[in-house]
């Protein structure tokens, strides 16, 4: 699981090399390593971002780097559960927008790139459900991941405007939360 979730994501190159370029200080991870229950993480962490490095360099390397310039970029490293990589399964992801060309519309390479990693996260963690936050994200990749058989619930994008303007605004995030809560306390998966 760690080695394609960093294969996807260092093929769309999808953060900035600020962020995870080779020279970057990574004293988070190594905090996250003194919380004894957060091990995993950190584990993983270093796993992932190890195998992005070393295929980032391979792929700027041969010219294949997607993204370049002024794209807007992800800057969430993925949170995995200490479940999710013993059973090599997601009962949920949460998952937004994350390429775009900043203040610019959103072209199409970038609508079917965003499609692509999405579906393609869907694949490989196998979740029951994924929630799509704003509408960006059900417009790019909703039907998408309801034809990979899995479960799609839309909330709004956590605005300050958002929670004035949307009548349900809570109710939406509440709904999610209990869902994913079921999810939780089912066993076996």
């Amino acid at each position: 699981m760690v080695d394609s979730l960093a294969a996807l994501h260092a093929k769309a190159n999808i953060y900035p090399e600020s962020l995870l370029g080779p020279n970057v200080n990574r004293s988070l991870i190594d905090k996250i390593n003194t919380f004894q229950e957060l091990t995993y993480l950190s584990d993983f962490y270093r796993k992932y971002l190890d195998r992005y490095d070393t295929l980032l360099a391979a792929d700027t390397a041969r010219g294949s780097n997607h993204m370049s310039g002024s794209i807007a970029r992800s800057v969430d490293l993925p949170f995995i559960g200490d479940q999710v990589l013993n059973n090599q399964r997601a009962k949920f992801m949460v998952d937004a927008f994350r390429v775009s060309n900043g203040h610019q519309s959103i072209n199409r390479y970038n609508r079917q790139m965003n499609q692509d990693l999405l579906v393609e996260e869907v694949r490989i963690l196998k979740p029951e459900l994924v929630v799509l936050v704003g509408g960006v994200s059900v417009n790019i990749a909703g039907d998408h991941i309801q034809r990979e058989g899995v479960e799609v619930q839309f909330v709004n994008f956590p605005s300050p405007a958002n929670r004035y303007r949307i009548p349900d605004y809570q109710g939406d995030y509440q709904k999610m939360r209990e869902r994913c809560d079921q999810l939780l306390m089912r066993k076996g998966t």
